[in-house]
């Protein structure tokens, strides 16, 4: 018989999530498949967050859509990303007086969009440290709706994580709102069961106040 402790440590080879948070059942399906290519590059810091969730844009999305390549000098020996890097039709999601909202932009001239993973100080460092990335032209996305990623501080309200700035970015450039729900229920999930689980204890009282506040407000969360 199997030890019960080492099934409670058991975790989903796909989401590495521990199997009693696993978010995978509430993948889409079938896989969303996208004109527009994303690129992350995460920080390796970001690999250790058990909340991440760069993770549900790679499973959500078909094979091909979204790449990941984790490091902090990009694009390093890497001679196919040195050239995705280079081509003028991609495109940087960075902030900044340069950078030009994604609803002006021409779906037609973007090819791939390159997202920074990580905090907002991680995703400034790896900017700051990568010419090539600076080069890069640059865009940027502003949404009406607060996040749904309850479960981790953000820096201001209208920050967003890696899953719902590739999702966000993706419907408006292809004109696909309908993709947004399906791609973001891993996203709702998760903080459904993180919440529930109690998993928020090392943030401040205020924080879990908002939090159960959050809740009562938002449908997807009411009666779970």
């Amino acid at each position: 018989l199997s030890d019960p402790e080492e099934e409670g440590r058991a975790s989903c080879p796909h989401c590495l999530r521990p199997l009693t948070v696993c978010w995978c059942p509430h993948l889409p399906s079938p896989l969303i498949t996208t004109t527009t290519k994303l690129v992350i590059l995460q920080h390796p810091g970001e690999i250790k967050r058990n909340i991440r969730t760069c993770k549900m844009l790679e499973l959500g999305l078909a094979p091909g859509c979204c790449t990941v390549y984790t490091g902090r000098k990009f694009p390093g020996k890497d001679t196919s990303l040195a050239t995705i890097l280079s081509d003028p039709t991609t495109m940087i999601l960075y902030p900044g007086p340069d950078s030009v909202p994604l609803t002006s932009i021409t779906p037609s001239s973007i090819s791939t969009l390159v997202i920074l993973d990580g905090t907002w100080d991680q995703a400034r460092k790896l900017f700051s440290h990568n010419p090539i990335l600076q080069a890069m032209p640059k865009v940027s996305i502003s949404l009406p709706t607060p996040s749904e990623y309850v479960v981790r501080t953000q820096p201001s309200a209208g920050c967003m994580s890696t899953l719902e700035v590739g999702v966000h970015s993706i419907a408006i450039l292809e004109d696909r709102q309908e993709i947004v729900q399906p791609m973001l229920a891993p996203l709702v999930a998760m903080c459904n069961m993180q919440i529930n689980h109690g998993a928020v204890g090392h943030d401040t009282r205020e924080f879990k106040q908002q939090n159960k506040e959050f809740k009562k407000r938002k449908p997807q969360y009411r009666g779970r």
